[in-house]
């Protein structure tokens, strides 16, 4: 499968975060249960790099704020055909994860739609474990950026390797996306003199590390659910916040 190609970076007044919705990652044989292992299949390929661009397209939306936009993606996501030759192990996982899917297209509140896309995250972790395969995403690289951009390019890196971590599933990269999320807060000084704005902005960013620390040691599979729509969630709730600030220097607003 094609290597994960980044989308350019999306520019929100006052918050930077790169959208990854093109294609998706590569996916590696596997130990299987069994002596069973799934052959690598062109078509098959294809359908899952438009399930990882409807994922991870929902994903953003969620992080942006937008309930709208999780809509269109969310319905694709549930209404796409099943993969062909896959295990039989895997047909409640596929099942779930698409009833996440319609669950998030259905949702009226950020809260609901970011627990169903952590659902159906989880859900395909699972597929891929009973399919025998294992998504081989590229490492996400770390931002040389400084001051509130380089911050918010920290957090969509450690907001990556947690994706991943629900994604492939993988406990090393759930840690390590939960460690990095853990640190680094954001200070008075790199926002807007809006006080009013900034102390909300400012009790969000303390949400998202106390909970990125609560997850470090987080193993089992729901309550890793739970912790990364409460994260989503609570990026949203920052990010609503920061549109009411000034853009900083070099950053433009989105286009209407």
């Amino acid at each position: 499968m094609n290597r994960l190609a980044r989308s350019p970076m999306l520019a929100l007044p006052g918050i930077l975060f790169v959208a990854l919705t093109q294609v998706a990652p590569a996916l590696r044989p596997a130990e299987a249960a069994g002596d069973q292992t799934l052959q690598l299949d062109p078509a098959r390929a294809a359908l899952m790099k438009s399930h990882f661009h409807e994922a991870l397209a929902i994903e953003n939306a969620i992080v942006r704020g937008e309930l709208a936009a999780v809509g269109p993606a969310a319905a694709a996501l549930a209404a796409a055909p099943p993969p062909a030759g896959l295990p039989a192990a895997t047909t409640p996982h596929l099942k779930a994860m698409k009833a996440a899917a319609g669950r998030a297209a259905a949702a009226t509140t950020l809260t609901t739609a970011s627990l169903e896309a952590a659902t159906m995250l989880s859900a395909c972790g699972e597929c891929h474990l009973s399919a025998g395969v294992r998504p081989a995403p590229p490492f996400p690289s770390r931002s040389d950026a400084e001051g509130r951009a380089g911050h918010m390019q920290a957090h969509q890196r450690a907001i990556e390797l947690m994706l991943h971590g629900l994604l492939v599933p993988s406990t090393s990269l759930w840690r390590e996306g939960a460690e990095a999320l853990s640190v680094a807060p954001l200070h008075r000084s790199e926002l807007s003199r809006a006080s009013n704005v900034t102390d909300e902005v400012l009790s969000a960013e303390k949400r998202v590390h106390r909970m990125a620390e609560e997850a470090i040691a987080t193993a089992a599979p729901p309550i890793r659910v739970r912790q990364y729509a409460q994260l989503l969630t609570t990026c949203a709730e920052c990010h609503s916040a920061n549109k009411k600030l000034q853009a900083p220097s070099g950053v433009r607003p989105p286009r209407p």
